[in-house]
């Protein structure tokens, strides 16, 4: 898996926050000549976000620029886009780093996930304590959001990492084309507002974006205050720098190496943010219909 050259951002929508009503918002949008598509409350923040629809001839910045001049605007920013970031035996690979499979439920607590939808119905997931909602226009399961979920919570043959413990799937990103899945800030923003709710230990991110993403920051910070551990994909951009969220300070930037533990995956993105490297080269892992070779600093 290969990140894809795709926009930083959407380019007819802009996000702002207020911590008014509803009506302060449409006062707010006819000043700055957007139009509102739809708002959310996100109570981890106190703070209503707001999609607009930028009008044909604008930009992103123009429109940004007058949304933070406006009197009750928190902050404005675009709506940044991102992509999720992802055949042997996988006791022999996961070995290299300590963990015994086959434990058979012996893990507990609460994992919780931000990616595509998981099949949940898989034969390999059988059994599995998974809880999924869904933020995104298009449930279609995929094979990304199914092979981390059967990674970590796997009851099959192969079994998962955390095998026993309660998985949350949030899923905020829906198919663009037959080998790209995207999100958006506001997408993603719902979803980790959520997150707390469910009082998860980790949440596993595999998914990045060029741009660093304020509000999302703060939604990230959020999850630090609370205790909450962040493990986030480093990105597959071919050497290039490492992905937000990865790069955050607060959360562990994980890299892929190949089933000898000593082989960076060659399409794998590098920088000193890096905390972590583990197998996630040619691994076996269950997809709706059947199972996949992946590789990808997601898995």
């Amino acid at each position: 898996m290969v990140d894809a050259d795709i926009p930083d951002y959407a380019a007819s929508e802009a996000l702002f926050f207020v911590k008014g009503n509803a009506a302060q918002a449409q006062k707010i949008a006819r000043t700055a000549r957007v139009e509102i598509i739809e708002t959310t409350y996100l109570d981890e923040l106190d703070e209503t976000m707001v999609r607009a629809r930028l009008s044909p001839g604008d930009t992103v910045d123009a429109a940004v620029a007058r949304l933070k001049a406006q009197k009750g605007v928190v902050s404005a920013q675009p709506n940044i886009l991102y992509q999720v970031l992802g055949g042997s035996a996988r006791a022999k690979g996961v070995g290299l780093h300590g963990i015994k499979l086959g434990g058979k439920g012996k893990v507990s607590g609460t994992i919780l996930m931000i990616d595509s939808p998981v099949d949940t119905g898989n034969a390999a997931l059988k059994g599995a304590k998974i809880t999924q909602q869904i933020f995104a226009e298009n449930a279609t399961p995929s094979a990304h959001g199914t092979a981390i979920a059967e990674i970590l919570v796997g009851t099959g043959s192969s079994g998962g990492v955390a095998q026993g413990a309660s998985l949350i799937s949030l899923a905020a990103f829906e198919p663009a084309s037959e080998k790209s899945w995207l999100s958006t800030s506001a997408k993603l923003l719902k979803a980790s507002n959520a997150a707390p709710k469910y009082a998860p230990q980790v949440v596993n991110l595999s998914f990045g974006a060029k741009l660093l993403d304020p509000k999302l920051d703060q939604m990230l910070d959020v999850f630090e205050r609370k205790g909450i551990c962040v493990v986030a994909a480093a990105g597959n951009g071919g050497g290039g720098p490492v992905k937000y969220p990865a790069r955050k300070a607060t959360a562990f930037a994980v890299t892929a190496v190949s089933g000898n533990g000593k082989t960076a995956y060659a399409a794998a993105s590098k920088g000193p943010e890096i905390d972590i490297a583990a197998w996630g080269v040619g691994m076996l892992a269950a997809t709706p219909g059947g199972w996949r070779s992946v590789s990808g600093t997601s898995f």
